[in-house]
Order: structure tokens, then C-alpha cells, then sequence
């Protein structure tokens, strides 16, 4: 039951590390960028391969996606 609550805990800090280095900002940025850039379409941020390709970096973005959808 200890080990766990110390994995459970390990895990709450690890996301709240991950979501914190992530800038809302930064990736919308960079999404815009890529998409105009590359002349993608719009709806490119609700490819499952886009996401599933930034989820793979930092699982805590998926949030953030729905945001942009």
C-alpha cells in the first residue's frame, strides 16, 4: 500500500514537472508557424499522428490540444 502511494506520488510530481516546462504560448507559436509554413491544414492540430508525435515529447500537452482544436 506504501509503494503505491510513493508511485502514485512520483508520478503526480512527474506531470507536474512536465506541465510546468510546457509554454502554452511557445507551442501555439509553433504550431501556427509550422502550419503556415508548410501550408498544412488547419485542422492539422487535430491530427492523431501530430498529436501523437507531441504527446511522445511531453504527455501532459494533450490538454493543451483539445484547447486548440
Amino acid at each position: 500500500m506504501a509503494e503505491e502511494k510513493n508511485l502514485e506520488r512520483a508520478r503526480e510530481q512527474e506531470a507536474n514537472g512536465l506541465q510546468a516546462v510546457l509554454n502554452k504560448r511557445a507551442l501555439q507559436e509553433a504550431l501556427v508557424q509550422l502550419i503556415v509554413m508548410r501550408n498544412l491544414s488547419y485542422n492539422a492540430v487535430e491530427w492523431p499522428e501530430l498529436q501523437a508525435l507531441l504527446m511522445t515529447v511531453n504527455y501532459t500537452v494533450e490538454p493543451l490540444l483539445r484547447q486548440f482544436t
